[in-house]
């Protein structure tokens, strides 16, 4: 996002991002996705990066947002499945919360809360990033050269197991077959 597209949604919220949520939003797309979707976003999983889906949540739609977050949080993303992560700008860590529970599924889920998710977007950030990872079928940071090699092996040997398991097949059922027709040959 740009500067300017910033400054609209601050003015329009009367509320000031903090500095370590717009670093985030300044280098998107830049920090780190899935090498095997690379046009995957994180956005479509926790955190929008365009002016627009910003500007719904957080303008358009803010008697809502009132009445899950105290006034002084922006909304930065949703799970997907309902609840909304926003942050708190008074705070310059910006830590994130998740909304919920989700309204009226329950008669006890009137009331609506939020809860602390993360210390600061940074590390929700890389939370977000590590689980895009894995739900995309990428390896994790951590472990991913030993993690390929264990693949590798026992691709290799399940390859391996079922061309024995089909060399032993025929050489089973094809000298089976010949016995059986000399059998049924030899009886008439």
């Amino acid at each position: 996002m740009t500067e300017s597209e910033l400054v609209e949604l601050e003015l329009a919220t009367s509320l000031r991002l903090p500095v370590s949520y717009r670093k985030i939003l300044a280098q998107y797309p830049s920090f780190p996705v899935c090498e095997a979707d690379p046009d995957f976003r994180p956005q479509d999983d926790g955190l929008y990066a365009s002016k627009e889906a910003l500007w719904d949540v957080n303008v358009d739609d803010v008697d809502y947002v009132r009445t899950i977050f105290p006034p002084t949080y922006f909304v930065i993303g949703d799970s997907g499945c309902g609840d909304f992560y926003a942050i708190d700008t008074t705070n310059q860590d910006s830590p994130v919360y998740i909304s919920g529970p989700h309204h009226y599924q329950n008669p006890d889920d009137l009331i609506a809360t939020c809860e602390p998710v993360s210390e600061s977007i940074e590390l929700y950030i890389e939370r977000l990033t590590n689980d895009i990872k894995t739900w995309q079928g990428c390896k994790p940071e951590h472990g991913g050269l030993l993690r390929r090699c264990i693949d590798t092996c026992c691709a290799i040997l399940l390859v391996v197991f079922a061309l024995i398991s089909m060399m032993t097949f025929a050489f089973i059922t094809i000298p089976l077959y010949f016995l059986q027709r000399v059998f049924r040959y030899t009886r008439s």
